[in-house]
């Protein structure tokens, strides 16, 4: 850590454990030397609090991958949750046991530079491209943004970004207003991401650390109607608070909304949506219990879809399409449809605070 690096994070970390209720947000004072610049957030300091201090939750970096039958993997059982990507043509699962213990994984493979990230308490997995921060690896700042986890950068000046936010909110990088793009990733459970891709691997128990992986030590927290949280934010009482979402952002405060518990009603579900002028769809899979988003203007013209008990037709041609976009049957076999990197899963609360213009889908 750079001198300047320490200064920020010593400062921020105590203007977050002061700042309730203050309302303050722009150029903030470090407690450093006049020599020394501000600390710059483009937030209210009254949305982030001190919890913990940096990497006291320890993030993982290129963790051991093994195959789904090794003994490194029998902390899983075939319900568990994963966070699954393709990465340089690998297909890799990194599971919410793993996650609820470091909340950061960040994955070196080629020329990608990836982290995968969920935060306990609001129930989110997103994966980032690490090139917005110069492929710098991601650390847990201790800090929280409404429930949320902040990550901040390992450069020699520190940015922090809070998850759900997508965008750099304190440090050099909030100036600028960097982004933080997303790669494409799918949270289901491991036994349907094992029939997605046979030839996945799992992060292996051996981290390292010796943390029970095959518990939750979280169970209660995410019970369905569980009202908890660590820092207080209204709760919108549409949907249960504990409820896992599939969610589209557009812009920074809306988006529609995808309760699992409504999509549970359906054995598989195809659902139109528009993202930024263009078509799109969600696909829904009751026995993954997971939903992923995609692009459907296709070849010039926009798909349509129907979904099936074998999978999701396109009425257009008739090719028959799997969860994870890729047509396993008729004229389009082996093409893929290209993914909605932005969706994810969270918890409804997190969910409707962070998007409260967002738009619930309920049938």
């Amino acid at each position: 850590m750079s001198p300047r690096a320490g200064l920020l994070m010593s400062g921020l970390i105590g203007l977050a454990a002061i700042s309730c209720g203050e309302g303050r947000s722009g150029p903030l004072a470090s407690g450093a030397g006049e020599d020394e610049e501000d600390i710059f957030c483009n937030i209210p300091l009254d949305d982030l609090a001190g919890i913990l201090g940096p990497d006291q939750i320890p993030a993982l970096t290129d963790p051991t991958f093994v195959a789904p039958d090794a003994v490194e993997a029998d902390y899983l059982t075939d319900s568990s949750r994963v966070v699954g990507l393709v990465l340089e043509g690998e297909a890799l699962a990194v599971p919410l046991n793993i996650l609820l213990h470091h909340e950061i994984v960040n994955l070196n493979r080629g020329e990608a530079r990836v982290a995968v990230t969920y935060c306990p308490l609001t129930g989110s997995s997103l994966t980032f491209d690490r090139s917005a921060v110069a492929g710098a690896e991601f650390g847990v700042s201790g800090i929280l943004m409404r429930n949320n986890l902040v990550l901040f950068d390992r450069s020699d000046e520190w940015s922090f970004f809070p998850q759900m936010s997508r965008r750099a909110a304190c440090g050099p990088l909030a100036r600028v207003g960097r982004v933080l793009p997303m790669v494409p990733s799918a949270e289901m459970r491991w036994d349907a991401w094992k029939r997605l891709y046979p030839e996945t691997r799992v992060v292996s128990r051996e981290t390292g650390f010796g943390r029970a992986y095959h518990l939750n030590p979280n169970a209660e927290y995410e019970r369905i109607d569980n009202p908890d949280r660590l820092i207080p934010v209204p709760l919108d009482p549409r949907r249960p608070p504990k409820e896992r979402v599939f969610g589209v952002p557009l812009g920074l405060d809306g988006g529609p909304a995808f309760p699992f518990e409504a999509m549970k009603a359906h054995a598989r579900l195809a659902l139109p949506i528009h993202r930024l002028g263009r078509p799109g769809v969600v696909f829904w899979d009751r026995a993954a219990e997971g939903a992923l988003a995609f692009f459907v203007d296709f070849d010039g013209a926009d798909l349509t879809f129907d979904a099936t008990d074998e999978g999701y037709r396109d009425q257009e041609t008739g090719s028959m399409w799997r969860l994870d976009g890729l047509a396993v049957s008729g004229p389009l076999v082996g093409r893929r449809l290209e993914p909605i990197a932005e969706a994810y899963v969270a918890f409804w609360f997190a969910w409707a605070d962070f998007q409260p213009e967002t738009v619930l889908w309920l049938r």
